[in-house]
């Protein structure tokens, strides 16, 4: 999954279909109730998901879990790393009611489309 892809699949999860965040304001899951998922967690196919990885950012969770690098198609580089913290703190600090501003500013840091 190329940075692109990854984009598109959160921006349909939180812009398209105005899913809530996974959590509350002290914590938010990868997988969490009613199969909510953080932006990070929309990324993560059920194969590769286990619950063992709540409770970790997306780089601690990368380092435990370096199947994902693979599946990310990610480097441990600060680049790609801060690309999916960058996306995690957008879920978790800020209101869903920003998600697509926040999300629109991700892009262009990034160098990504907004999907139509």
């Amino acid at each position: 999954m190329n940075r692109q892809d990854a984009f598109n699949k959160v921006w349909d999860w939180a812009v398209v279909k105005n899913n809530p965040k996974s959590g509350n304001s002290n914590y938010c899951y990868y997988r969490g109730p009613g199969n909510n998922r953080c932006f990070v967690g929309v990324l993560i196919p059920d194969s590769l998901y286990s619950p063992d990885m709540e409770s970790t950012s997306a780089s601690d969770m990368i380092s435990k879990y370096p199947v994902l690098m693979d599946y990310f198609s990610i480097d441990t580089n600060p680049s790609d790393l801060g690309f999916l913290e960058n996306l995690q703190e957008i879920h978790d600090y800020y209101d869903t009611g920003l998600w697509q501003e926040e999300l629109s500013k991700f892009a262009t840091k990034y160098n990504l489309q907004i999907p139509s």
